[in-house]
């Protein structure tokens, strides 16, 4: 094994501490895990509908986020809809700016994703959470197990 990634050694530290927090049943107000129900089909086939996924919610959770990560992000609202809506998608890209880092936010199913392919880049005040945990819905879960995502991603 090469390098080691001071940034990947913190996500682990940051995971097993969620996890321990949400088998402990306590949320803190600097590190909230949270688990979300995946409705839709713009992250399929890497997400489906009735998935779950832990993300954290760290205060500062931009600073951990990469490219390829999935995250948790208030988007705006569709034409006509009037309502924000919170929305699990990919970094696709990350750019730094004077203003900020602004990140390119996409669903793995295009066809089927309100993403920054219409609405544009985001920033980071826009993020709720890193997704680094997802269970498969059954009857997939039997043959799956917890799956990591995001930049350290495994196939599953």
């Amino acid at each position: 094994m090469g390098s080691r990634d001071p940034l990947g050694l913190a996500r682990q530290v940051i995971v097993a501490l969620a996890l321990a927090a949400c088998g402990a049943g306590l949320v803190g107000a600097t590190l909230g895990p949270r688990m979300v129900l995946v409705r839709g089909r713009s992250m399929a086939p890497t997400l489906e509908p009735g998935d779950r996924v832990l993300a954290l919610t760290p205060l500062g959770v931009a600073r951990l986020v990469d490219v390829g990560d999935l995250v948790l992000a208030e988007v705006p609202p569709p034409e006509g809809s009037g309502l924000r809506q919170l929305v699990i998608k990919r970094v696709d890209r990350i750019v730094s700016t004077p203003e900020g880092r602004f990140f390119r936010l996409t669903g793995d199913n295009a066809a089927r994703s309100w993403d920054s392919r219409r609405f544009g880049p985001l920033p980071s005040s826009a993020l709720r959470g890193l997704v680094v945990w997802a269970w498969p819905h059954s009857p997939r879960t039997a043959r799956h197990p917890p799956i990591a995502v995001g930049s350290h991603q495994r196939e599953r």
